[in-house]
């Protein structure tokens, strides 16, 4: 058993101290955020409805990052289609974009790295595969500033999302009058 000394207690403290003063950029970097696209079950007036969504380890909805952290996060597709998520609001390399014409599509069981500096501000993110989108694959994306962590405020994130107990195609079927938003349209010439 170690004894705790008051000097080995006073350079606890002290490291602990310092560590807590250092900017977050200068903090050991956190491991990467895993991210599951994933299906789970909502209530909607006293209904049980299946939908999409994009859920964090905690369980919860989205990421949040803390100001310098950067956006390291490893998306898994635990659903059984293929997808991809585009980041609103972030400026990634092309090749981390997650749009499916610069992106390769996420296939189910697959994890992918992403790790980019991340912008400040409240965004979302969200598979650009319509039928996803309106079947809530998207959660919001807040990346905090030095401001944000300063200010006497308490934080409230709301995510408002179209919803309907019809299939996702259905609702896609009615809004475009049947055309088909799978694919990207043939380009002007």
């Amino acid at each position: 058993m170690t004894t705790l000394t008051r000097r080995k207690f006073l350079a606890a403290s002290t490291a602990a101290s310092v560590a807590l003063i250092l900017p977050v950029g200068l903090r050991a970097a956190p491991d990467a955020i895993p991210l599951t696209a994933t299906t789970r079950t909502i209530e909607v007036k006293g209904r049980a409805a299946r939908v999409m969504g994009l859920v964090n380890a905690q369980g919860g909805p989205g990421i949040v990052l803390d100001p310098g952290q950067r956006f390291r996060v490893d998306l898994t597709n635990g659903l059984d289609v293929e997808t991809i998520v585009h980041w609103h609001g972030q400026i990634p390399p092309n090749a981390q974009d997650g749009v499916p014409n610069t992106n390769p599509m996420l296939k189910p069981g697959e994890t992918r790295a992403f790790d980019f500096g991340a912008k400040p501000g409240t965004y979302w993110m969200h598979s650009h595969i319509p039928a996803q989108e309106v079947g809530l694959l998207a959660a919001p994306l807040i990346v905090r500033s030095d401001a944000d962590l300063g200010a006497d405020r308490q934080e409230v994130v709301l995510f408002l999302h179209d919803f309907s107990f019809k299939a996702p195609e259905e609702v896609l079927a009615e809004v475009t009058g049947g055309m088909d938003m799978d694919h990207d349209p043939a380009p002007a010439r």
